[in-house]
C-alpha cells in the first residue's frame, strides 16, 4: 500500500512537471510570434520611410574601351534594358532581343588637337581646392576646368563622372614644344593631348519597331547582356580579326572629339575578369596559372 502511495506521488509530481513544461513552451511560443510580428511591424515602418540597410561594398568598376571612330554602331541587347542619358528624362524599359542601331545626327567636329599641360586631376574637390592653394602660393599660373557630366534615370541622378583637372593655361600645337615649355618653366605636370573644343552633338538609338531615342553627347545602355556586331579582336597580333562578341554590363555610346561614336563596356571588376581571363587562357591551366592571369 505504501508502495502504491509512494508511486502515485511520484507520477502527480510527474505530471506537474510535465504541465509546467507545456504552459513555459506555449509562453514563448506566444513570445515569439509577437516578437516576430514586431520586427515586421519595424520594417514596415522603416521601409515606408525609404530608409535601406547599407549596400556591401561592391567591386570596383572599370570602363572598357570597345568601339571607337564609328559612324554608326549595332548593338543587341539579349534582354529588357533601360537607356539611360545626361539629360532628365521618364525612366522606360525597353524590350530586348533585336537590333539596335546608333548613328550621330549632328556634331562639332572642328576641335584642333592640341597639347597642354596638366598639373593634377581627380574626382575629389577638395584634393584639388588643396593643389589649387598650393601652386597660387607660388605664383604659377595656371587655369582649373571641370568636365563630364551627371548621368540621369529619369530625373534621379545615378552617376557623377564630373573630373576636376588644372592646367597651365598656355596651349601648345604640338607634343614637342609642350615638352620643351615644360622643361624650360620647370613645372611639376605631364603633357597630354587635348582639342581647343570638345565635339558636342546629338546621336540617334533607333530601334527594331521604329523606336526613336536621340540624346546629346551620350547615352548608356544598362540591361544583362549586350552583343555587339563587327568588332576588331586581337590589333596588332597575328591572329587579328573582325567578329560578334556578347558583354555583360552596361554599355555607353559617345561622340567623341572628331565627331565620331567611341563605345565603352562599364562593369564592375569581378565581372570584367570572368570574361576576359577565359579568352586568355583556357580553363584546363592549374588553378594557380589562373589565378595569376587574373591579377596581372
Amino acid at each position: 500500500m505504501s508502495f502504491n502511495k509512494e508511486r502515485m506521488a511520484q507520477l502527480e509530481e510527474a505530471f506537474s512537471t510535465v504541465e509546467v513544461a507545456r504552459r513555459s513552451l506555449e509562453r514563448i511560443r506566444q513570445f515569439g510570434v509577437w516578437v516576430f510580428l514586431l520586427s515586421a511591424a519595424v520594417a514596415g515602418l522603416y521601409s515606408c520611410a525609404g530608409i535601406r540597410a547599407p549596400r556591401p561594398v561592391e567591386s570596383p568598376i572599370v570602363r572598357i574601351g570597345l568601339v571607337q571612330n564609328r559612324d554608326s554602331v549595332a548593338i543587341e541587347p539579349r534582354g529588357d534594358f533601360y537607356l539611360l542619358t545626361r539629360q532628365p528624362r521618364p525612366r522606360k524599359l525597353y524590350q530586348g532581343s533585336h537590333v539596335w542601331t546608333a548613328t550621330v545626327v549632328e556634331s562639332n567636329a572642328d576641335s584642333l588637337e592640341i597639347y597642354r599641360l596638366l598639373f593634377a586631376e581627380s574626382r575629389d574637390r577638395d584634393r584639388i581646392d588643396r593643389r589649387l592653394d598650393e601652386l597660387r602660393r607660388r605664383g604659377v599660373a595656371v587655369e582649373r576646368l571641370e568636365r563630364g557630366e551627371v548621368l540621369y534615370a529619369g530625373k534621379q541622378p545615378i552617376a557623377d563622372t564630373r573630373l576636376q583637372q588644372l592646367y597651365y593655361p598656355q596651349l601648345y600645337a604640338t607634343e614637342a614644344a609642350a615638352q620643351e615649355a615644360l622643361q624650360r618653366l620647370k613645372l611639376d605636370a605631364r603633357v597630354v593631348r587635348d582639342f581647343t573644343t570638345r565635339a558636342r552633338g546629338k546621336l540617334c538609338l533607333a530601334g527594331p519597331e521604329g523606336q526613336v531615342v536621340e540624346a546629346e553627347q551620350a547615352v548608356r545602355l544598362s540591361g544583362p547582356f549586350f552583343r555587339i556586331s563587327d568588332l576588331s579582336v586581337g590589333e596588332g597580333f597575328h591572329w587579328q580579326r573582325r567578329q560578334d562578341r556578347i558583354f555583360r554590363g552596361e554599355i555607353e555610346i559617345l561622340i567623341d572629339g572628331r565627331g565620331k561614336l567611341t563605345v565603352v563596356n562599364v562593369l564592375p571588376l569581378e565581372d570584367y575578369l570572368r570574361g576576359v581571363v577565359p579568352q586568355e587562357m583556357s580553363a584546363a591551366f592549374p588553378f594557380a596559372a589562373l589565378k595569376a592571369q587574373a591579377i596581372v
